[in-house]
């Protein structure tokens, strides 16, 4: 694969960024979860196809900063999943996440251009730091607006993904009607015909 360049290998099902983060992991709580992020490069993909990862960012780093970053996914999960269970956050993860709001949000700065004013960002050493402001910036717009009520984990048994539920009566129960509803679908029909019911 040529430099810059990703192919579409992760699937972007959330709604909102800090959600499709959030959804690099199938099966929270499973003794032995499938992880999309395997590696440093995989970050950097997820990065490239979400546009969070800086043009000239490095295609290089250490276990730590993939570490750093799969802790920054767990408690954005941990937060987000009670909001879809109708539960209030953990007063711990709270702490957590306003500590790395405050640093992502102070590299954020105005910018000027015929169209107004935009938000920027400041320059990263890290690559991986400007992904994670982006993320945690995705995570404090959503729980700053309405939309945080939306907030649904998919309806399959096998399935841990988080998702926006734009249907207009809120009824929508999977990530994705062919990823997840589908097979559901059929497992439970599967499950009646063998019962005989």
């Amino acid at each position: 694969m040529m430099e810059g360049m990703t192919e579409e290998n992760f699937e972007l099902l959330g709604g909102a960024l800090c959600l499709d983060f959030a959804n690099t992991v199938h099966q929270y709580g499973a003794p032995d979860p499938q992880d999309d992020l395997r590696d440093f490069d995989d970050l950097r993909l997820w990065g490239l196809q979400t546009g969070t990862w800086p043009a000239r960012g490095g295609v290089r780093g250490s276990l730590a900063d993939l570490r750093r970053a799969k802790q920054a996914r767990d408690l954005i999960y941990r937060v987000l999943s009670k909001l879809a269970a109708g539960k209030d956050p953990a007063s711990q993860d709270l702490d957590k996440l306003n500590h790395h709001l405050a640093q992502a949000l102070s590299q954020r700065k105005l910018g000027w251009s015929d169209k107004g004013a935009t938000w920027t960002w400041t320059s990263a050493k890290d690559p991986v730091d400007l992904l994670l402001w982006r993320v945690f910036d995705s995570c404090a717009t959503l729980l700053t607006s309405h939309e945080w009520r939306r907030i649904r984990e998919c309806g399959s048994a096998t399935c841990t993904w988080l998702f926006l539920d734009q249907s207009k009566n809120g009824t929508r129960r999977w990530c994705d009607m062919k990823r997840c509803g589908n097979r559901e679908k059929s497992r439970r029909h599967y499950a009646r015909v063998r019962h005989g019911s």
